[in-house]
């Protein structure tokens, strides 16, 4: 059980770095894979702070100083990571509705009957 999540885990994120260098030719940076590896994890650890509600700015603020660092524009930076974060969006859309379609019915009470 331990390996089978592990393997997921390793898959989701592969899966995420791939969507981001996807996003960051979206916006003509010729970011390599390596390069969009590293600072996809540190823009996920920042976006995990507590510091704006669903950590929104924070990832693209830490995405557009990683890629100024590597020599892009910071900018593509920000947007990479609205990319990025609008894909992870629409696919967890899906599994909201799977989840609540497969939730059990629960029979409610009657108004005024407690």
């Amino acid at each position: 059980a331990i390996l089978t999540g592990v393997a997921f885990s390793c898959a989701s994120r592969q899966m995420m770095v791939a969507i981001g260098w996807c996003g960051a030719h979206v916006v003509n940076v010729p970011v390599t894979v390596s390069e969009i590896g590293a600072l996809l994890p540190a823009t996920m650890i920042a976006n995990s702070l507590p510091l704006s509600p669903g950590g929104v700015g924070v990832g693209e603020t830490v995405g557009a100083l990683g890629f100024s660092r590597l020599g892009y524009p910071a900018w593509t930076g920000s947007e990479t990571l609205l990319l990025v974060r609008l894909a992870s969006v629409s696919w967890a859309l899906p599994g909201l509705v799977a989840w609540l379609a497969s939730r059990p019915k629960t029979a409610q009470a009657a108004p005024g009957s407690t």
